[in-house]
């Protein structure tokens, strides 16, 4: 064995105990050896991206492309490291290199589709093309299968889930309180395709409530063929077409009814997918007509149990003696387009300042685009900083030194947003082209906070100015907003398990009408 494989092995190994860093310099001795190692090229590429050296994984990961041109894992990898630069239009078309050099490759459709939603012009007509694009490719219409789940309604139903985030991540902890209040009338069953060794404690309590079974490194196939036999009734997907999706096993047709919910703000475009939980806010009057799945209104999309909250802190404002905008949301989320209004408010606002908060606002890469972009409207780096947290509580605190948090677009922030008004930051957002532009907007209105969403752009930028301005109001609300929420539809968990209860004996009464039609009158 070559000293350069040594080397390379010794990453891996690294990467295997999650020691980022050492796996870095691993690698770097690797290549340094053997410079045409491709593969270790491509292993540094990823190492650097997740030290956020956004910069340095580009640049690596552009030499693999070079060695390896027909290749599109390499291609997928770069549009990732694009989107997270703040560049998803270049992104989008480096997944459609990758799809051309290879149209079997899942993760560079299924990237490609993620990726357009945080491109400023997208649409709902635009994305339910896309994704029936993606569809015809990797999910066609199953061979229609009777199933033995007697069509009754007097029973408790099955409801299985299947997600890879039911941990200490947003979609487990927007439905931790949802699987802790459902009543008899459901017996959740969850299919966790999360790695055992990355179970937590939000695990763990899901665990505890539910009958949970680890099915992580199970083909599409042989976990469709293991959750027929579990007698689900209803099979919820909670992932969509982001990180590690499962679609493949709802695209064969593993229980009788199937269900969209929580991890995909959007359209699946999978014929097998019968339902879309939703809100009014998210999907309003139109929306029907791009999505292949039926609409299902609830009160809210999802129900927030603040973890590792601080105290809420006096408004910043009042001891800076200016006001200070934050934005808290992937910075990948923060188009150019938003950008330019966050230079439109600070101008209007004297001695205002902007605060981006996000972990991977660390990154070179990152900072230098915004700095870019909002010093070609005017705005000096003075009045600009970008912090990160290295825990939960240290990224609430950041909320602190927040007085008004605006939302990004297109895409807009979810948990972000709850996180915020928690904090006693009153979050400014206006409903967007797209459902994933539309979260924040479902959040304040499942807060009863409508008062924040804007009709449009331009109304966005006033709104946020005359809050600005109005420093009264702006104390009460930072003193107020918690106790306010806690009291609504966006933390009331018994409320949602129930109507969430209600939206599964809906579906599952359809089912049956279809299984069971009446007899003709003789």
């Amino acid at each position: 064995m070559t000293t350069a494989r040594l080397h390379f092995d010794e990453g891996i190994k690294a990467l295997e105990a999650r020691d980022v860093g050492r796996a870095v310099t691993a690698f770097e001795n690797a290549l340094a050896l053997d410079p045409a190692d491709t593969e270790s090229r491509y292993r540094l590429a990823l190492a650097y991206r997740d030290l956020q050296r956004l910069d340095d994984a580009e640049r690596e990961i552009r030499a693999v492309i070079a060695a390896r041109p027909t290749e599109a894992k390499p291609l997928s990898a770069l549009g990732v490291i694009l989107t997270e630069s703040g560049r998803p239009a270049e992104a989008v078309a480096v997944y459609e290199t990758a799809m051309a050099v290879d149209p079997s490759y899942v993760a560079a459709a299924t990237n490609w589709l993620n990726t357009q939603q945080y491109v400023p012009g997208a649409t709902d007509e635009s994305l339910a093309k896309s994704h029936a694009r993606w569809a015809a490719l990797h999910a066609p219409a199953p061979m229609s299968a009777p199933f033995p789940n007697p069509p009754t309604l007097d029973r408790p139903l099955v409801v299985g889930f299947v997600s890879p985030d039911l941990g200490y991540h947003p979609v487990g902890r927007l439905s931790v309180r949802l699987f802790e209040n459902l009543s008899h009338r459901i017996r959740p069953v969850v299919f966790s395709t999360r790695p055992a060794e990355r179970e937590d404690d939000m695990s763990r309590r899901i665990a505890k409530v539910t009958r949970w079974t680890s099915v992580f490194g199970l083909s599409d196939a042989s976990l469709a063929a293991f959750i027929k036999t579990s007698k689900v009734d209803i099979l919820i997907d909670m992932t969509g077409h982001t990180g590690h999706s499962r679609l493949g096993v709802f695209a064969q047709r593993a229980a009788p009814v199937q269900v969209s919910w929580l991890g995909y703000p959007s359209t699946t475009g999978v014929p097998a997918i019968d339902y879309l939980l939703t809100t009014e806010a998210l999907a309003p009057p139109g929306f029907e007509a791009f999505a292949h799945e039926k609409l299902i209104p609830l009160f809210t999309h999802a129900v927030f149990e603040p973890q590792d909250a601080p105290p809420v802190a006096p408004r910043p404002g009042a001891a800076n003696g200016y006001v200070t905008f934050g934005c808290s949301n992937n910075p990948a989320k923060i188009s150019d387009a938003a950008l330019a209004s966050f230079a439109a408010i600070l101008k209007r606002v004297p001695d205002s300042r902007l605060k981006i908060h996000y972990l991977t606002a660390r990154a070179p890469a990152v900072q230098s685009r915004i700095r870019t972009v909002l010093e070609g409207h005017g705005i000096t780096p003075e009045r600009l900083d970008f912090t990160g947290a290295d825990s939960r509580a240290e990224f609430l605190a950041g909320y602190n030194g927040i007085d008004i948090a605006l939302d990004s677009f297109p895409y807009s922030g979810c948990m972000t947003t709850c996180e915020a008004l928690w904090m006693g930051c009153p979050v400014i957002t206006f409903p967007g082209a797209i459902m994933a532009g539309r979260q924040a907007a479902s959040i304040l209105t499942a807060a009863n906070l409508r008062e924040f969403i804007a009709p449009d752009r331009a109304g966005y930028e006033d709104l946020a100015v005359n809050l600005a301005q109005d420093s009264t109001r702006l104390t009460l609300l930072r003193t107020g907003l918690r106790s306010r929420i806690a009291k609504t539809a966006l933390y009331d968990a018994k409320l949602f398990a129930n109507d969430f209860t209600q939206a599964m004996q809906t579906i599952w009464m359809e089912w049956c009408e279809r299984e069971s039609p009446p007899s003709a009158a003789s």
